[in-house]
């Protein structure tokens, strides 16, 4: 009886030890809390499947997503499970990435996003969207206000889906809502889109406002709606495009339209962008994507160092951060962004632009002065209503009809 009743209490004893184990095991995740000083660290395929929702989350190291069971599926693909948090590669490369879908959701390293902030990252693979409007080396689709600085897709992305509404690119597929700020980002890959629009950075940019800076394309771009080394198509006047360089060439498909090293039809401003191709510039619908040729490797390297990239004997570009594992040293500068002419009427009325001053890698930014060196007789300044951080935004208004 003794050793029976002794067996019994074993049994209990090992049947409880093993009930807080197998409680362990089901809640083991990243490590780390989610928060902005302690985000959830991503170690592995599993860590990164599980991203998810709005928390902050940072890799801690490569990850090579090649033959797991992870490397064909995007993270948050549906609107539904938006990922709206951050996410820092802390300049990490998850590579292996191969994604192949029917899915009509949005298609890339992250399917959808909103909202979300994504920086200090590689991505190298491929990504095909068969039935997706949204497809994209990072991010297939972006609604709500999102921010993506210093990534970079290395590989392919191919979209199938036919329209002139639908996007890939090797950044962003489409901007679908809300705004998005693209900055030090770069694209390696070969993008495809036969009957759609494609770009080296965002395929679609919609009706919505977006901002790129400092980014370049060197991968080979064609599709059937405007093709283009940057942003395909976008149509919101308060755009930008600027200090950006293409080297990637450009082709149309299946008998479509305009193809352009910058952009083939965008309503924005894109001021200080430079390309090697195409040779000669072919531009879209509207003049505002244009760019400067730069036909060798000196001009290359005299135009694009000044405005903050890497430019090897040879002529190869790269931004700071893709060639260092520390910080990459800060440009200060100061860009000018708005219409800078004001054309003469038939009517006679006084024409009026507003200039925006943009501070950046400017640590302390300082309150911004404005001042007409010359044709005071011409133009007047006029401060816009409301408050205006720095002074940033002046108003220029023509005194007489007429072209200032």
């Amino acid at each position: 009886m003794k050793k029976r009743v002794i067996s019994l209490l074993l049994a209990l004893v090992l049947a409880v030890s093993l009930l807080p184990t197998a409680a362990w095991a089901a809640e083991t995740g990243p490590k780390g809390k989610g928060t902005a000083d302690d985000p959830y660290l991503i170690e592995d395929a599993e860590d990164l499947a599980k991203v998810t929702g709005s928390g902050h989350y940072a890799l801690a190291n490569d990850i090579d997503l090649t033959d797991t069971k992870y490397a064909g599926k995007s993270i948050t693909p549906a609107l539904s499970d938006a990922f709206s948090g951050t996410f820092d590669g802390n300049r990490h490369t998850i590579s292996g990435l191969c994604i192949n879908t029917k899915s009509k959701n949005g298609v890339g390293l992250f399917g959808t996003v909103n909202g979300a902030s994504i920086q200090n990252l590689k991505v190298e693979g491929s990504v095909t969207g068969t039935n997706s409007g949204f497809v994209g080396g990072i991010v297939g689709k972006t609604q709500g206000n999102v921010t993506i600085t210093n990534c970079s897709f290395t590989g392919s992305v191919s979209a199938t889906k036919s329209g002139s509404s639908n996007g890939a690119g090797g950044i962003v597929g489409r901007v679908n809502a809300g705004t998005l700020k693209v900055e030090n980002c770069a694209n390696h890959a070969t993008v495809t889109a036969e009957k759609a629009s494609a770009a080296g950075i965002i395929g679609h940019g919609g009706t919505n406002e977006v901002t790129i800076t400092n980014c370049y394309n060197d991968g080979a771009i064609s599709g059937q709606w405007y093709p283009s080394g940057i942003c395909a198509q976008n149509t919101n006047d308060t755009s930008t495009i600027q200090e950006c360089f293409n080297s990637g060439s450009i082709s149309n498909t299946n008998g479509g339209t305009y193809c352009a090293g910058i952009s083939a039809n965008f309503k924005g401003e894109a001021p200080n962008c430079y390309r090697t191709e195409p040779g000669s510039e072919n531009v879209g619908n509207n003049k505002n994507g244009t760019s400067i040729l730069l036909k060798n490797s000196d001009a290359v390297k005299n135009e694009l160092t000044d405005i903050g990239f890497l430019v090897s004997d040879d002529g190869k570009v790269s931004l700071p951060w893709e060639t260092s594992s520390t910080p990459a040293e800060k440009n200060p500068r100061i860009t000018i962004s708005g219409n800078k002419t004001m054309n003469q009427t038939t009517d006679g009325s006084k024409q009026s632009t507003t200039l925006e001053a943009k501070q950046v890698d400017i640590d302390d930014a300082q309150d911004v002065e404005w001042t007409i060196e010359s044709g005071a007789d011409v133009i007047e300044l006029e401060q816009p209503a409301g408050a205006n951080e720095h002074n940033s935004s002046i108003i220029v208004k023509e005194l007489q009809p007429g072209l200032a």
